[in-house]
């Protein structure tokens, strides 16, 4: 048996049609059966434009005592969809753990410490020509080496 297909929009797509039996073949593949799901298609609103009609529809799948809905474009973008949740692990992924908040403490205070700086960033007793870029120092902007105070 094929999956069941509910529509009270006037049907699915052919390419949707055409691709379906991939989809099924896909899920039992996955230890999914078919026969067990409802595909109802409907529109997802009402018309903005009344000659246009709606640009979206309302897609629900209803398998064992769950369900659930999504709203797409056309009947393609939707198989994609489903066809991606068909081929979804059981269980969520992997997320690399974040470093406790002690961890990252103890990691920052254990880097070694750097050269005070002055006001101006530069650090002190140092020679701004060697820390300023050439550039600035020959336009005329000059930039005074911060002392050590005595």
């Amino acid at each position: 048996m094929s999956i069941i297909l509910q529509s009270t929009v006037g049907g699915f797509s052919g390419d949707f049609m055409r691709k379906l039996p991939l989809v099924e073949q896909a899920m039992r593949e996955h230890g999914l059966e078919p026969s067990e799901f409802v595909i109802s298609k409907d529109y997802a609103g009402t018309a903005t434009i009344p000659l246009l009609g709606p640009f979206f529809y309302s897609y629900s799948v209803f398998f064992g005592g769950e369900q659930f809905t999504v709203t797409e474009p056309n009947d393609m973008v939707f198989l994609d969809y489903f066809f991606k949740r068909v081929l979804a692990v059981d269980a969520p992924p992997e997320v690399p753990r974040r470093p406790g908040l002690m961890t990252r403490l103890f990691g920052w205070m254990s880097q070694p410490v750097r050269t005070p700086l002055s006001f101006r960033g530069a650090p002190l007793g140092a020679n701004p020509e060697s820390i300023w870029p050439q550039s600035w120092w020959m336009s005329g902007f000059r930039v005074r080496a911060a002392r050590a105070p005595e």
